[in-house]
C-alpha cells in the first residue's frame, strides 16, 4: 500500500509503539487520526507530528467503548474523506498470579486488548470494503503463543486477538483488505518497563514501528502472514 496520501487511525497513539508508528506514518505522508485514553501524551504526539508538517487530528476515549470507536472512525472519515489503515495498538497488562488478579483486572485486559481491536475493526471495515482496499494491523504479543507465569489474563486476551486476526485474514483475502498480526517480544514501553524490570534487553518502539510500516507498504503485494519481532 502506498502510504503517502493515505489516512491512518492509530489507537494507543500517545506512547510507546503507537506513538512511534504514528510518527513513521506521518513521515511517509499519511494523514492521521490519533486515539488514546490519556490526553496529555496524545497531545504531545499530535504536536510532534505537526512540527514535522504532518496532517493530524486527535481524539481521546476508551477503545472498549462502542460509541468511542464509532466516533473515532467517523471523525477520520469526516476530516479526511477515507480510512485506509487501522493500527490497533492500545493495550493494558497486569502481571500477577491468578490468585492475585482481580476479576476487574482480568476483564479490563480482555475488553481493551481483544474487544477494543474488534470494535475498531467492525467500525472501520465497512468503509475499507467499500473502497476495495485497506490494511488492518493488530498488535498482539509473543505471549499469545508462549505462556509465562503471571501473564494468564494478558496472554488469554492476546491469544483471542491472535485467533481473530488469523481468521479474518482468511475471510478478507479476496477483498483488498489486508490483515497483519504483529508479535513483538519485550519492548521498551512504559508498561513493559514496569512489568518486566530486570528481564534483559528490550526492543525500541521505533524499531518495531519501522517493521510495521514496511509491512503496510508491502500489504498490497502479498497476503502477509504474521510478523514476529524478537529481541536480537
Amino acid at each position: 500500500m502506498e502510504i503517502a496520501g493515505s489516512v491512518a487511525l492509530v489507537t494507543g497513539a500517545g506512547r510507546g509503539i503507537g506513538r512511534a508508528v504514528s510518527l513513521e506514518l506521518a513521515k511517509k505522508g499519511a494523514s492521521l487520526l490519533l486515539f488514546s485514553r490519556t490526553e496529555g501524551p496524545l497531545l504531545e504526539t499530535t504536536e510532534e507530528i505537526r512540527r514535522i508538517g504532518g496532517k493530524v487530528i486527535a481524539i481521546s476515549g476508551d477503545v472498549s467503548s462502542r460509541e468511542d470507536a464509532r466516533k473515532a472512525v467517523r471523525l477520520a472519515l469526516d476530516s479526511f474523506g477515507r480510512l485506509d489503515i487501522l493500527v490497533n495498538n492500545a493495550g493494558v497488562g497486569y502481571k500477577a498470579s491468578i490468585t492475585e488478579l482481580s476479576i476487574d483486572e482480568i476483564e479490563e485486559q480482555i475488553k481493551v486488548n481483544y474487544m477494543g481491536s474488534v470494535l475498531f475493526i467492525k467500525e472501520a471495515l465497512p468503509h475499507m470494503l467499500k473502497q476495495g482496499r485497506g490494511c488492518i494491523v493488530n498488535m498482539i504479543s509473543t505471549l499469545a503463543r508462549s505462556y509465562s507465569p503471571g501473564w494468564s489474563a494478558y496472554s488469554a486476551s492476546k491469544a483471542a486477538l491472535m485467533a481473530f486476526t488469523e481468521t479474518i485474514r482468511e475471510e478478507l483475502a479476496s477483498t483488498g483488505v489486508r490483515v497483519i498480526g504483529v508479535y513483538p517480544s519485550l519492548v521498551s514501553t512504559d508498561m513493559m518497563r514496569k512489568l518486566a524490570a530486570g528481564k534483559g534487553r528490550a526492543l525500541d518502539p521505533s524499531d518495531v514501528a519501522k517493521v510495521i510500516v514496511i509491512a503496510i507498504e508491502q500489504s498490497d503485494k502479498t497476503l502477509l502472514s504474521d510478523i514476529v519481532i524478537a529481541v536480537p
